[in-house]
């Protein structure tokens, strides 16, 4: 029995570790989520560019994918320029050590029409 709970309290902190360095992780995505969206907000291409990998494939729902990071700033560049306000809430993140997954509920782009 003293062996069973032993197992049990090591995979308990073994877990909860691992939670910890996902909540951190998750806390460094989200603050650079909102740099992102300043960069968005006042049309500073280079800054949000700075953000992809220059081989990133993009892909939202419904489109077709953009390959490269010199796409994804040709398209997000009209909507900046025209006032694209960018809001994206992280639901999930999931640490892999070499890689991580976010999962974003909500990716809400606001323009004004004028």
């Amino acid at each position: 029995m003293k062996k069973f709970i032993c197992f049990i309290l090591l995979l308990f902190l073994a877990f909860g570790s691992n939670a910890q360095d996902s909540s951190e992780l998750k806390g460094t995505i989200e603050s650079n989520s909102d740099k992102m969206q300043a960069a968005i907000a006042a049309a500073d291409m280079q800054k949000f560019g700075n953000f992809f990998a220059e081989d990133v494939m993009f892909k939202m729902s419904g489109q077709q994918p953009l390959n490269g990071k010199a796409a994804v700033i040709s398209a997000h560049k009209p909507m900046a320029e025209g006032g694209l306000k960018l809001k994206v809430n992280t639901e999930e993140v999931m640490d892999f050590g070499e890689y991580a997954y976010e999962r974003i509920m909500k990716f809400i782009l606001l323009m004004e029409i004028k």
